[in-house]
């Protein structure tokens, strides 16, 4: 008897225990599905604040999953990958930098990595022997049209230009910088005029990386080697050859003319004779003016051409291509002079008395 019923308690434990193992694992069960509902059902959360994210090439849902969590664009990595295998998805997601708002739910963030990024943009052009404070001008306005998307700082641009040594740029800028430009100097030069495409949001900075990647790609699509900046033996380095480049820009009035101008600077240089460029003046008195005073000629300071002989220390502008070219390829002349008339015509001349005749004829 004593047997049987310690037989049946134990029965009875047991049946008690799987009951209670059954009311936990329902309670749990019930716990999660509430959980995983909520996950994969509702927005994310009730925060719309837009997260930048990127996604690379060869990137899936389920290699990114714990970068969406850390983000805060989705509760849960498991809950992401739970939904993707009981609705038996595998979406095919595109690269690119997204803005993300912290409220979807899964189903629409899915939504928007399967669709791709489309951002808000906007077009500037920057014309050739634009300053940095002219070009911040230009791309500032151009952004004024995206509203609160605006991120763009024209005094952070300029900022940018004058210590570039203070921020961090993309690796193959900072590499083409570090081999390129003097420690100390400024980013003007390398700052390539062009026609871009800027998403809205668009900072100071990721404008500039832009800037100088194009003009790592300009160089090499035009066979211009940075490296190879000596033919004529007038220079020392590169950025003295993108320096000339600058002041060529300015001067030429059009494309033809920039190979002839290059070989009048050229001989002043291998002859020791100052530049005497109106536009290394205007440079340092952002006056536009093509011709400077007399005033103007006589005031001492590093950009003043008339007074002393060589380069000047920095380049004026950010030049392009074609006067990077011709600064490194002059022509052969004996030119020493050079002047444009009052329609732009310009004319060449060897020595000063027929420079002054030239003045004479063709005022």
């Amino acid at each position: 008897m004593r047997a049987r019923q310690q037989k049946n308690s134990t029965v009875n434990g047991c049946a008690a225990l799987f009951l209670f193992i059954i009311i936990v694992l329902l309670i749990i069960g019930f716990v999660g599905f509430n959980w995983y509902t909520a996950a994969a059902n509702n927005p994310n959360s009730t925060n719309e604040e837009i997260v930048t994210f990127k996604v690379e090439e060869g990137d899936n849902l389920t290699s990114i999953a714990p970068r969406l969590e850390k983000a805060g664009l989705i509760q849960s990595e498991l809950a992401l990958k739970i939904y993707l295998r009981l609705n038996n998805l595998s979406p095919s997601i595109k690269a690119g930098d997204y803005s993300i708002s912290k409220n979807l739910t899964l189903a629409e963030l899915i939504g928007q990595l399967e669709t791709g990024v489309f951002k808000k943009s906007i077009w500037v052009t920057l014309r050739e022997a634009l300053r940095p404070d002219q070009a911040a001008i230009i791309i500032d306005e151009e952004f004024d049209d995206v509203g609160d998307l605006k991120k763009f700082s024209a005094s952070e641009y300029i900022a940018i230009n004058d210590n570039p040594a203070a921020y961090q740029f993309e690796a193959d800028v900072q590499a083409f910088l570090d081999t390129y430009k003097p420690a100390s100097a400024p980013l003007i030069g390398f700052l390539y005029p062009d026609t871009y495409n800027l998403n809205a949001d668009s900072t100071a900075l990721q404008v500039i990386n832009k800037q100088i990647q194009t003009f790592i790609s300009r160089l090499s699509e035009n066979g211009i080697d940075p490296a190879n900046y000596n033919p004529s033996g007038d220079f020392n380095s590169f950025y003295e050859a993108l320096i000339l480049a600058s002041i060529i820009d300015k001067e030429a009035a059009g494309a033809d003319d920039r190979q002839l101008i290059s070989s009048v600077f050229h001989n002043r240089l291998e002859n020791s004779w100052p530049l005497q460029s109106d536009a290394t003046i205007n440079f340092y008195t952002k006056r536009d003016d093509p011709r400077s005073t007399l005033e103007e000629t006589q005031m001492d300071h590093p950009y003043n051409s008339y007074l002393y002989a060589g380069l000047v220390p920095t380049p004026i502008n950010s030049p392009g291509v074609v006067s990077i070219y011709a600064s490194i390829n002059p022509k052969e002349s004996n030119y020493f002079f050079f002047r444009h008339d009052k329609d732009a015509n310009i004319y060449f001349s060897e020595t000063l008395s027929e420079h002054n005749q030239s003045i004479y004829l063709y005022p």
